[in-house]
């Protein structure tokens, strides 16, 4: 996953800062809506719906409404009905009075046709318009999709809510008296919204309803008007062109990409004219085969292998070549389909990500990854160059990835609101940049709502309207999903958001926070079917935690069985992806025949089991000690704290950033030894200023040897950020370079060693507070702590958890060391000392404010 420094987060910030999104007013909702096509306020007319548990309106359909407007007339009636207690009569009509449910053209209301006109081919396809007035509620859409949205608007201003697709999860308030006064217009600002499950779901006959854990997922969707108003198809397709063309490309080898001085897929050669022929031709039948579909891919097969030929260089670089041939294609559609909107997608994304240097036809349509850039940009420059060249522009997220968050807290993307929020800011900046008349957003996560689900909740809310109040949705769903309990699942589910570093202590608070709600609604069966899904999921973690320590193979073995077994029996409650776990640890389909599945237990885990199991991990992890965190800021100063300057280079391993301070605005010197290239993926480094602005970007070739000076405009602060990608490279900083590590972000690596590092603990701290985590590869990670004077004032052999060192009278104003003889860096998160290690105390880099207070000599 692509990560962004603290530098490059300030960028997407300063974005962020600027952002601009449309026009008009904020309703009562939080949301920003323009006069015609968003509205919502008090209508003058109140409609009484239901009294003393009978229906006064039956619904209305048209006698030519299609089967979703049936089906959705059906569900309406039945939450009505769940609501009031009233049975609704579904019924035909000609809309003149009753809950009149359909499109503008079953009940045309000339009033309306401005607030549901179809903008352009796609925006308003899933536009909807609520009126209340005497004798009848209209329930409009533009179609039958916008029709589908009023009616669960309506269902959602009434009480209702989906929050995750587990009938434990919904919500429908008791109201017997049933009236309602809204006037209400909406459309999405992003017009292709999907959040959607990587591994898919499971497929088995074990729905307590008889139902499926897709149809679960599609009702969600449906109830939370998760829709595309077109369809983006930008995923890996070219490979197609050979599967069509197999007997020409077997002929032709030259049709294949050059790649290592071998013809070979699964590229192409798009600098040969019949290969861009093929291209075009596979488009065009796309299109005739079908004929419904916005747009067809023209992206490359994942990974690398793009041709390196002569002809395939004179287009420029790979990236202008696979966008040239788009917009090849584009204008082939546009001469076969001029009075429709045929659209060529692509993602822009690995060595295709950075823009050409020519704009886009307006019929190509890119979606930008939020990860795996392997171009020259980084994420905030990418989403600062990509609206300039592309009218269509659409996201490609990971809110979470089975691999690298194993359904285990804190979670992936999505479990961060605070980064959630980010995203739809920069996002909404990007295309209100590009002029683009269609958005999409398409969210590579997880059925695993136990560590994400309030998360996919937020942002299927922003995809709608990025405008919309985050904090108020929040707020919302913690009331009425917990009702008294919510204060303390705020505080359960916001330490995600902070993302304090997982420990013992962090998990029992986790724990401590459920069972205060807990008690809190004991008396709420409702409330407690929901606790019981998050103490589930809890146990979910206090498994692994446990297994993951435990050393005795055949107790670790037997705790997997377990974990295999509670994730079976609770898959139906979405809190883990069942269905990632079973692929690709229970590996159930590459089992042989006869193979005993002692996980296979088809009884529900019970509230007794729930009740037991969430004691055990209680009792097992400690009350939360974490102490408060302190803040500094990065305005750096050298100090020199004693001792000499380090004679000898220091070794540094991959993925670090580090801080440079050029007093006189001497040049910076690099070594960078470059490993291995990794998944296809280019080592890239970046130095930049202080204010995050990028001054040099290079890509190591695998294996190279890099060597530089870099020589900097002016005096000052500067980091270089350096990614290799796991393929094990090397950094080496010069003995008389003014260096840091800043701690904060990142853990760092250092496969050969590291000699001591040297921190700053400030004058008055009477215990030195601070997290420390191995590096997945440590076997050793231990370290310990030195004091001024020498003395190692404690061993420290802990993995991701807190560490307490106390700080002798005297001991406090001065530089301390790191080391030991098995010391790796790993996680070190600093929380009343600055998060800078040097290599020197002589050469010391310390915040500013820290310097000024303690009265020490700053370098000059």
């Amino acid at each position: 996953m692509m990560s962004l420094t603290t530098i490059h987060w300030k960028a997407a910030l300063a974005v962020v800062l600027t952002l601009l999104i449309g026009a008009g007013g904020r309703a009562d909702n939080g949301v920003n809506l323009t006069p015609i096509t968003r509205n919502a306020t008090a209508s003058k007319t109140t409609l009484t719906l239901a009294e003393k548990g009978k229906a006064l309106l039956p619904i209305v359909i048209s006698p030519q409404a299609s089967n979703s407007t049936k089906a959705v007339a059906v569900e309406l009636a039945a939450y009505l009905k769940r609501i009031s207690g009233a049975t609704f009569e579904v019924k035909t009509g000609d809309g003149s009075s009753g809950i009149v449910l359909g499109s503008l053209s079953e009940f045309p209301t000339p009033a309306l046709s401005k607030a549901l006109e179809l903008v352009n081919s796609f925006d308003g396809k899933e536009a909807y318009a609520i009126r209340t007035r005497p004798n009848r509620l209209l329930l409009l859409g533009a179609t039958d999709l916008g029709a589908s949205h009023a009616a669960y608007r309506l269902l959602e201003e009434l009480g209702c809510r989906w929050f995750f697709p587990n009938p434990n999860w919904e919500i429908a308030p008791n109201t017997p008296n049933l009236a309602f006064n809204r006037d209400i217009t909406d459309r999405p600002v992003i017009l292709s919204r999907s959040i959607w499950y990587a591994w898919g779901v499971f497929n088995d006959n074990g729905h307590p309803q008889g139902k499926s854990a897709g149809q679960d997922y599609q009702d969600w969707k449906r109830h939370n008007n998760q829709a595309e108003s077109f369809g983006v198809n930008a995923g890996h397709a070219l490979f197609q062109v050979i599967d069509q063309n197999k007997a020409e490309f077997d002929k032709h080898p030259e049709y294949y990409a050059l790649t290592g001085g071998k013809r070979q897929g699964p590229q192409i050669e798009l600098g040969n004219p019949t290969v861009r022929q093929m291209v075009v031709d596979y488009a065009l039948r796309f299109f005739k085969e079908h004929p419904n579909v916005d747009m067809v891919s023209l992206d490359p097969a994942d990974g690398g292998g793009y041709s390196e030929s002569d002809e395939s260089q004179k287009l420029g670089t790979p990236g202008d070549a696979i966008f040239g041939m788009a917009n090849e294609v584009a204008r082939a559609l546009q001469k076969a389909y001029p009075n429709e909107r045929k659209m060529a997608g692509l993602y822009a994304y690995n060595w295709h990500s950075d823009p050409p240097p020519f704009a886009l036809e307006p019929n190509v349509y890119i979606q930008l990854t939020m990860a795996f850039n392997g171009g020259k940009l980084t994420l905030p420059e990418l989403l600062e160059a990509w609206p300039k060249k592309a009218k269509n522009l659409g996201f490609y997220a990971y809110f979470s990835t089975w691999l690298w968050d194993y359904d285990r807290w804190p979670g992936g993307q999505a479990a961060n609101t605070n980064s959630l929020k980010w995203m739809f800011e920069a996002w909404s900046k990007a295309n209100a940049q590009s002029g683009a008349f269609a958005t999409s957003v398409s969210a590579e996560s997880g059925n695993n709502w136990g560590p994400h689900g309030r998360g996919y909740y937020l942002a299927n809310k922003l995809m709608w309207n990025p405008q919309t109040d985050a904090e108020a949705v929040l707020s919302d769903f913690y009331t009425k999903a917990f009702g008294a309990g919510a204060p303390a699942m705020k505080q359960y589910y916001e330490m995600a958001d902070n993302s304090p570093p997982i420990s013992p202590g962090v998990l029992g608070a986790l724990f401590r926070r459920v069972d205060e709600a807990g008690k809190t609604t004991a008396n709420q069966p409702d409330i407690q079917r929901r606790l019981d899904d998050i103490k589930n999921y809890l146990r979910y973690e206090y498994l692994n935690y446990r297994m993951a320590r435990e050393s005795d193979g055949a107790k670790k073995a037997a705790m997997e069985q377990e974990v295999f077994a509670l994730v079976y029996r609770t898959r139906y409650s979405y809190m883990d992806h069942w269905e990632a776990l079973r692929q690709n640890s229970v590996k159930e389909d590459q089992l042989a025949p006869n193979t005993p599945k002692p996980w296979k237990v088809n009884t529900p885990v019970t509230h007794e089991e729930t009740a037991q199991g969430f004691a055990e991990g209680l009792a097992y992890f400690p009350d939360l000690k974490v102490p408060v965190e302190l803040k500094f800021s990065s305005d750096l100063v050298a100090v020199n704290l004693g001792g000499q300057p380090v004679a000898t280079s220091q070794l540094y391993q991959e993925g670090s950033l580090y801080a440079f301070l050029s007093l006189r605005g001497e040049p910076l010197k690099i070594k960078v030894q470059a490993g291995d290239a990794y998944g296809g993926l280019r080592q890239i480094y970046t130095i930049s200023d202080a204010k995050g602005k990028v001054l040099k970007t290079g890509k190591p070739q695998p294996k190279e040897l890099l060597e530089f000076s870099f020589t900097v405009p002016a005096p000052g602060l500067y980091y270089l950020d350096f990614h290799d990608h796991g393929a094990y490279s090397e950094v080496f900083l010069a003995a008389d370079q003014i260096v840091a590590l800043p701690m904060r972000e990142r853990g760092f690596r250092a496969m050969r060693g590291v000699p001591e590092m040297w921190f700053y603990v400030p004058k008055g701290t009477r215990q030195i507070e601070y997290y420390y985590k191995r590096e997945a590869w440590q076997h050793g990670g231990a370290h310990q702590i030195i004091d001024p004077s020498g003395r190692v004032a404690k061993d420290v052999d802990v993995d991701g958890d807190y560490v307490f060192v106390p700080v002798p009278p005297g001991m406090d104003g001065k530089a301390w060391k790191i080391g030991g003889p098995s010391f790796g860096l790993g996680r070190f998160i600093f929380f009343n000392a600055p998060n800078y290690l040097s290599p020197s105390s002589a050469q010391m880099l310390v915040p500013r404010e820290v310097a000024v207070k303690d009265g020490l000599s700053i370098l000059k």
